[in-house]
């Protein structure tokens, strides 16, 4: 979840665990508008891992305003049939 405006944009990438996810903040219509957005999906294996983001790049003046990072299970698949995402 995040805010950004005007002059807000760039790209980050997150580490979890031994993944990274990349993506690009977009403006959500101003500081105080926080917009939940998804980065994408990996597979955590250990019980316990580590999660960090880092900027790659800042084209405007600021990158964004990080709220929260929210990681939600995926169903685990039974009977050969596979997790829908």
């Amino acid at each position: 979840t995040y805010s950004a405006a005007g002059n807000a944009h760039g790209r980050f990438v997150f580490h979890i665990g031994g993944e990274r996810l990349s993506g690009e903040s977009t403006d959500t219509g101003g500081w105080d508008k926080y917009e939940r957005r998804k980065v994408g999906k990996v597979k955590i294996t250990d019980k316990k891992c580590s999660v960090s983001v880092q900027a790659t790049s800042i084209t405007g003046k600021f990158l964004w305003n990080l709220r929260t990072v929210y990681l939600t299970p995926l169903p685990v698949a039974r009977s050969g049939l596979k997790a829908k995402p």
